[in-house]
């Protein structure tokens, strides 16, 4: 019964609140446009994010241009006091309200012909097309002013001081031509490109090459050459000078001038970095104070007035390369430990009441240990155990595009401080994130391996010879000895490798100069965590060392089950495919079950095969011998019952992990598509099960049918979204069994916590006695020998 309490005191200190624990770090992409204000700013960004960022730089809301489109036109411009007008890809959408916490979204239009420019004057929004200009009127309604006979690659409106307004187009191979709207005379202007060109306002317009200045007369449209402004003249780096909000801006190295209309410098200030290196960035200048809102060369947005800086806000992890997570409460001695005592209760040489008495002497020990320590031990039963004793402190380590590291609290922070809580200065390009031993290790682009200090961001230079000599088998580090394999691109061809400590031998190969290889899955697990090797009445075909390999032609996908020691093809399915990007199918490798998610052509829909594989389909019986090898080239190939499955917009999917493997099974998928987003569902394997079929409720299944509804309680994320940036899924495992982290990566970062009440939450305590009883007494011995 202590023991029981025991069990009983630690299940008992995860609450449903906590199950449903979720945090998201917000990200915005990087910026092609944008409006800087005093207490607001707005963003565009390349992947289709409007975002409204507040003094501190924090997101206040974002609206995501989901709809995909092949255009590559976009632009951010001021519309009245309040409001604003979005171009993306051929979508304008009217703005007003932009100072509330919702954003008030007038209007909105899909063109189907690429939009070379939108512009504002006197508020009026003018459209130009590839072949004609329009006005929006105010019932937003198009009203065409003007038609071109040729494909605009590029136009502009500008206004004189007289209240002229000029249109200056250009189409592809022409010089610029300059017109008005309101008759169909025009010129043509020789000086330079239409990109290359700065308009200056005033009586008279005054069009400004790099070398080169000519005065536009309104009337007649006829340009006459002077000379260049000697503000044009005195700084060097043409590009960057603007006519800001009545005033010249201008940038002379690290200075950056503000200057009135006449040209005298009001004031000027040191930008830390060369704005040359800086993708975007955009000013405004208000009372008299230069607002400057950019990204650098690094994916940080920075905010500065007059120079200093006020906040910034990094985007690297908007766009990530891999991820792990290290759990903060990891003790390897306590590890081995437990792994040496797991060896000796759970030895399958010895009979099986031999071993629960082992297992009950250690889990006596366990408890005298504890109790020893505690003045009232019923207490137990009413303790709260800290979040580091349930496994939840842990680190997501995620390395971006850029070749930053990132360390992110997986435990949410209550009082509201970031998430994101250092970023490592590593010196080394990385190519690969790896957990050994609770430890962070990091394959560099010299083909070296190296232990990063997670707390400091120091490299831990490590003995070479320790490690295994290829980058895909770095949790072999412990073992003597190891067999893995990877594909060679010059060869066409994988190689199967037997590993030791300083030495590999190639062992097989493989060709593929046939067919496309496209990736291969291990079991994450391995075989230790299987709790139970028997489903439905049905042995588990749990054969180590088996690697599953999908490959491609133009007609089929091949999908083998492969023995990494010898090369053996143990299994091989073939699945017709035509047309289809192969490089958005996905796949999991667990225990016995093999799961791949195929696009359908033509249509949102995936299709989900489900391979399980058994020793035999005959209930209580098996084909395997008591012992097995793959050496002895006797292997055992599996039965295997497969079904399909209709499920939507499938991007990735996961297996979520337990600390023992014996929660219900559940696969992850991240679901959606351009046009309404990214999200996370969870779906339990039983409903993708390879024996669903029409015999399925004689077995107690469920019955088959082909369509997977997704129930809104399968939905982790709820209303977050992520975005289809190189998009993630990690399971990371608590110490308790109902509960795991799933974890999210692309564009945002979404954590949740995937909980099974079975185990910790939802039971009465007279229930969950019964059923610890009832584990403890009923576990079943696997009765096969693995040798390999």
């Amino acid at each position: 019964m202590l023991l029981l309490t025991l069990f009983v005191g630690l299940v008992a200190a995860l609450g449903y609140e906590d199950a449903n624990s979720l945090w998201n770090y917000t990200h915005v992409g990087r910026p092609v446009s944008g409006i800087v204000g005093i207490e607001t700013s707005m963003l565009l960004s390349q992947e289709g994010i409007l975002s409204m960022l507040n003094a501190n730089g924090d997101p206040l809301w974002r609206y995501k241009h989901w709809k995909e489109t092949n255009f590559n036109s976009s632009s951010l411009i001021k519309w009245g006091d309040f409001g604003a007008v979005s171009l993306f890809g051929s979508t304008i959408t009217v703005w007003g309200a932009l100072d509330s916490a919702v954003p008030e979204l007038i209007y909105q239009y899909t063109a189907n012909d690429p939009i070379v420019h939108i512009q504002i004057i006197h508020d009026i929004i003018y459209v130009i097309d590839n072949n004609k200009i329009s006005v929006l009127n105010s019932e937003f309604q198009f009203e065409v002013l003007k038609t071109f006979n040729e494909t605009l690659i590029a136009a502009s409106l500008h206004t004189s001081l007289t209240g002229e307004t000029v249109l200056l187009t250009q189409y592809d191979g022409a010089p610029v031509t300059i017109s008005k709207l309101d008759s169909e005379s025009s010129s043509e202007f020789l000086g330079c490109s239409l990109n290359d060109l700065k308009v200056e306002p005033g009586l008279d317009l005054v069009l400004i090459c790099p070398q080169s200045a000519y005065i536009l007369d309104t009337d007649t449209l006829q340009s006459t050459e002077t000379d260049v402004p000697l503000l044009y003249q005195d700084f060097q780096d043409y590009k960057y000078l603007q006519f800001v909000d009545g005033y010249h801006v201008t940038v002379k190295e690290e200075h950056i001038i503000i200057l009135d209309s006449a040209g005298s410098a009001l004031y000027e200030f040191v930008y830390p970095h060369s704005l040359s290196l800086a993708p975007f960035h955009v000013w405004s200048i208000n009372d008299s104070h230069a607002h400057l809102l950019l990204m650098n060369g690094e994916d940080v947005i920075e905010y500065y007035v007059d120079g200093h800086m006020r906040w910034y806000f990094d985007q690297s992890f908007a766009y990530p390369v891999d991820a792990v997570t290290i759990s903060s409460s990891y003790d390897e001695e306590q590890y081995h430990l437990f792994v040496k005592n797991y060896e000796y209760y759970s030895d399958p040489s010895v009979g099986i009441l031999t071993r629960w008495f082992r297992r009950s002497h250690y889990n006596l020990q366990q408890l005298m240990t504890l109790l020893s320590g505690l003045r009232h031990p019923w207490t137990l039963m009413f303790s709260k155990y800290s979040s580091e004793q349930l496994g939840f402190e842990q680190k997501l380590i995620i390395l971006a595009e850029n070749g930053k590291v990132g360390v992110f609290d997986l435990v949410k922070h209550d009082d509201g401080s970031s998430q994101l809580i250092s970023i490592l200065d590593v010196p080394y390009k990385i190519k690969k994130l790896h957990n050994i031993n609770g430890k962070l290790f990091v394959y560099t682009n010299s083909h070296e391996f190296a232990q990063v200090d997670i707390e400091t961001g120091i490299l831990l230079h490590v003995d070479q010879t320790e490690f295994p000599l290829m980058p895909d088998a770095p949790q072999l580090i412990n073992a003597e000895s190891a067999y893995t394999m990877q594909y060679n691109d010059t060869t066409q061809g994988l190689q199967g490798f037997y590993l030791k400590k300083t030495s590999s031998v190639q062992t097989w190969f493989k060709s593929f100069s046939n067919e496309q290889y496209m990736f291969s899955l291990k079991r994450a697990y391995g075989n230790d965590h299987v709790y139970t090797s028997m489903i439905h009445g049905l042995y588990k075909y749990l054969m180590p060392n088996m690697r599953v390999i999908l490959s491609h032609d133009k007609l089929n996908l091949n999908i083998r089950l492969v023995s990494v020691v010898t090369g053996q093809v143990a299994g091989h399915w073939i699945k017709p495919i035509t047309n289809i990007d192969t490089s958005k199918i996905k796949a999991i490798f667990e225990e016995n079950y093999i799961i791949i998610t195929i696009p359908q052509l033509n249509s949102t829909q995936n299709e989900a095969v489900v391979i399980d594989l058994y020793e035999s389909l005959e209930k209580g019986k098996t084909t395997m011998p008591r012992k097995v090898s793959h050496l002895s080239g006797d292997l055992v190939p599996p039965q295997f019952a497969m079904q399909s499955y209709i499920i939507p917009n499938v991007v990735q999917l996961a297996q979520v992990e337990t600390v023992g493997n014996m929660a219900e099974k559940t696969i992850a998928f991240a679901l959606g598509d351009i046009d309404t987003g990214y999200h996370i569902c969870l779906i339990a394997k039983a409903l993708l099960d390879g024996l669903r079929n029409s015999k399925a409720k004689e077995n107690n299944l469920i019955p088959y049918d082909p369509v997977i509804n997704l129930m809104p309680h399968f939905q982790l994320t709820q209303n977050l979204h992520l975005l289809p940036h190189n998009l993630k899924l990690i399971s990371s495992t608590t110490n308790l069994e109902s509960t795991s982290y799933l974890i999210g990566i692309g564009g945002d970062i979404v954590v949740g916590l995937a909980g099974w009440g079975r185990f910790d939450v939802w039971y009465g305590w007279g229930w969950l006695i019964v059923v610890l009883l009832l584990w403890l007494l009923g576990r079943k011995s696997n009765s096969i020998q693995w040798i390999l």
